[in-house]
């Protein structure tokens, strides 16, 4: 009895174990054994039942927390003591309940991370709002050993924003024939990456961007970011205005703030393409009412199926049609009509169709049989514009021309004044043209055609396109010493080439006397030592040797001096014009020796 009372009161010190003092004792009255091992172990009061054979464990309770984001379908329940065993992926070893607990409906999955300390549990509903209460609960089988299962803890719920990422690549075709009326499928790609995306919401759209008005509320709910598509019934009444199918990602915070638009096309029966025109094989009206053979041209529907016709012009006599129906009575590419005497030249053909299921439909189809051409004579005349000069635009009228409608007018440039088709250069179409650098020298021709004639009309210019010579323009020289050439300096764009005019280079002095060059000048490829009456050029400078006449004439002039200027005319470079300055004074150095 006193070793009995004895064991029983021990109290053990904080760090200190049994075993330091104490060999294993075993009672026949097992409450010794249980009041004993409950005085050691920290929180392990309770009933224990059979012999101790062992050393005792200690048993702590693991505490741990549940959290999840709204619009998710994961609860997360993670262990601040104690570790998951294995058995913690078994979902019947998890319960969830809670006020909103049965809203989540069944858990499918439990997966263990972070050391055994996380576990990811799935559900098969979306987590509600902020609000809403669930708990989550595990069974004593999912901790390792020594650890005792916590309460049930209560879920976090974490707010995210409205999705920001949505589907792209939408499409929309309607196999619905009636009108206002549409079916098929909307397709899309998926939103992606769907983090925080529930699923979708589609509304009726007035453009590509405005839910149509008075249609706000939500035509298809998507509740799966993954998906791809949503189907769109038979007879599906599509509403005035309506354009788009505008497509929202949404989670439990609402509606993405931009969409995805797919546009709708309303395919109705009057959709269907018929052939668009009758062409006749020749364009010849024949007054002696041969027959002519003409053929269809078509639409994009290659499947009108059962077509027949009939000629409701009263106008026409003596005319039969042959459709050519090929294969399932499609119709062909031969199909033709024989006519032999139309006197309104237009033959009305009705037709009726029935495609498939679709209520028969009937449309009328006009064939204009063209008369006969007749040959094209005469020629234009120009108007305004001569004689042809560069940069001075030119007029060409319709002049001797017997056929003046529906004309044509192309201007072509030419080394003669004769047309050479596929050798003269075009320069375009219309009444109008302003010769350029590239038509000096050259005659210009227009050719006139017109769509009510056969042939054509032409006319060319009485002489080549002459350069532009308007406003003398200045040009900076230099006067060497006597016999030494004069140089021009600052004349542009002078080209290989060229061919210059020099009688067009006069000097002016302050009396008023001018003198123009007068002497002929030979090309010399030495441009360092040109002689008399001799010149050579680059880019930018022109020398000149003058001859011995022009030197003399310039020399007698009275007051050479340095206000003394030297002009050049446009086209002084015939085929290089200089542009057009104001004429100024330049300085001259005249020296004689």
């Amino acid at each position: 009895a006193f070793l009995k009372n004895f064991l029983t009161s021990i109290t053990i010190g904080s760090g200190v174990t049994i075993g330091d003092y104490l060999l294993l004792l075993s009672f026949p009255d097992s409450t010794y054994n249980n009041n004993f091992r409950d005085a050691y172990v920290s929180g392990g009061a309770g009933t224990y039942t059979g012999t101790q054979t062992g050393p005792w464990t200690k048993v702590t309770t693991a505490v741990g927390g549940a959290a999840a984001t709204a619009g998710t379908m994961t609860i997360t329940y993670t262990l601040t003591t104690g570790t998951f065993a294995a058995a913690a992926s078994t979902v019947s070893n998890w319960t969830i309940s809670g006020a909103n607990g049965a809203e989540l409906g069944a858990i499918t999955g439990v997966v263990l991370s972070n050391a055994n300390t996380t576990a990811t549990i799935t559900v098969t509903n979306n987590v509600g709002a902020v609000g809403k209460v669930y708990t989550v609960a595990p069974a004593q089988a999912t901790f390792a050993a020594g650890f005792i299962a916590p309460a049930a803890a209560t879920v976090g719920i974490t707010v995210v924003a409205v999705p920001t990422v949505l589907a792209t690549d939408g499409s929309f075709t309607d196999t619905d024939v009636d009108a206002n009326q549409v079916a098929g499928t909307i397709a899309w790609t998926a939103a992606s990456p769907p983090t925080g995306i529930t699923g979708y919401k589609i509304y009726w759209g007035s453009n590509a961007t405005t839910i149509l008005a008075g249609t706000s509320e939500v035509q298809y709910t998507v509740a799966n970011p993954a998906t791809a598509s949503q189907p769109v019934a038979a007879n599906t009444a599509l509403p005035a205005g309506a354009t788009h199918y505008l497509i929202y990602s949404y989670n439990a915070e609402g509606n993405s703030t931009s969409c995805l638009a797919v546009a709708i096309t309303d395919l109705t029966q009057d959709d269907v393409d018929l052939m668009t025109a009758w062409n006749a094989l020749d364009a010849v009206w024949d007054d002696s009412h041969d027959s002519k053979i003409m053929r269809p041209v078509y639409g994009t529907d290659t499947n009108i199926l059962m077509m027949a016709s009939n000629v409701v012009d009263s106008a026409v006599a003596g005319v039969t049609i042959t459709l050519g129906l090929t294969d399932s009575d499609k119709i062909g590419a031969l199909g033709a009509i024989t006519y032999t005497d139309v006197e309104s030249r237009q033959i009305a053909i009705l037709l009726n169709l029935n495609k498939g299921t679709r209520t028969p439909i009937s449309k009328r189809l006009y064939v204009v049989i063209p008369p006969a051409l007749s040959a094209q004579s005469g020629s234009p005349a120009f108007t305004d514009g001569t004689p042809a000069t560069y940069g001075t635009q030119m007029t060409v009228g319709a002049g001797s021309l017997t056929t003046v409608t529906h004309l044509t007018y192309t201007w072509y440039s030419s080394v003669n004044a004769i047309y050479e088709s596929g050798t003269d250069t075009s320069r375009g179409t219309g009444t109008t043209y302003t010769p350029v650098a590239g038509d000096v020298g050259k005659y210009l021709i227009v050719v006139a055609t017109s769509t009510d004639a056969t042939g054509n009309g032409i006319v060319a210019t009485a002489a080549v396109v002459a350069p532009e010579e308007v406003n003398a323009v200045a040009i900076d020289i230099d006067f060497g010493t006597y016999h030494v050439p004069c140089i021009i300096i600052s004349v542009s764009d002078i080209g290989i080439g060229s061919t210059f005019d020099f009688s067009k280079i006069s000097i002016k002095n302050t009396n008023g006397e001018s003198y123009s060059l007068a002497g002929t000048y030979r090309f010399t490829p030495d441009i360092n030592n040109p002689y008399f009456g001799e010149y050579n050029y680059n880019e930018d400078k022109l020398i000149i040797a003058l001859t011995d006449e022009d030197f003399v004439r310039i020399g007698s002039m009275a007051s050479i001096d340095n206000t003394d200027t030297l002009n050049a005319a446009q086209g002084w470079n015939i085929f290089n014009t200089v542009q057009a300055n104001p004429v100024s004074d330049i300085s001259i150095t005249w020296i004689l020796d």
